[in-house]
């Protein structure tokens, strides 16, 4: 493993969408980017045991100590029916938390709040299925 410091949108989902596993510690969090990303390139995604992880991840993902969570890691990485478990456990809750939904969410908030504006169009980027696709 080596330290990249910074790495550009592109390599930084290129790398990410070649890692096996995903490991998001943190004290306090709000909903991670970077755990919906890994979840969309099919990374297992190991997290500490924090409210926003709870939110998006199985409680199986989630841990409270860094040493039940290198344990998870381990299996990740050297039980293919563990890992496999655990993506597919990801893939069902994924879909919940898509830039699509967010912003049918979204929509429904303001229609909610102010009913007679105009509707616009929501524009939401086309799938990249070069980087967001399922091994």
């Amino acid at each position: 493993m080596s330290v990249t410091g910074w790495l550009d949108q592109p390599e930084a989902r290129e790398r990410l969408g070649a890692a096996t596993a995903y490991l998001h510690w943190s004290a306090w969090d709000g909903r991670s980017l970077a755990v919906l990303e890994a979840m969309a390139c099919d990374v297992v995604v190991v997290a500490s045991d924090i409210a926003a992880n709870r939110e998006v991840l199985s409680p199986e993902q989630v841990c409270a100590t860094e040493e039940e969570a290198a344990e998870l890691l381990r299996a990740v990485v050297t039980d293919e029916d563990a890992r496999e478990r655990l993506l597919a456990g990801q893939r069902t809750r994924r879909d919940s938390y898509s830039a699509m939904e967010m912003a049918a969410q979204w929509e429904a908030v303001y229609q909610r709040f102010a009913p007679e504006a105009e509707r616009g169009v929501i524009l939401v980027p086309e799938p990249r299925p070069d980087v967001y696709s399922a091994p």
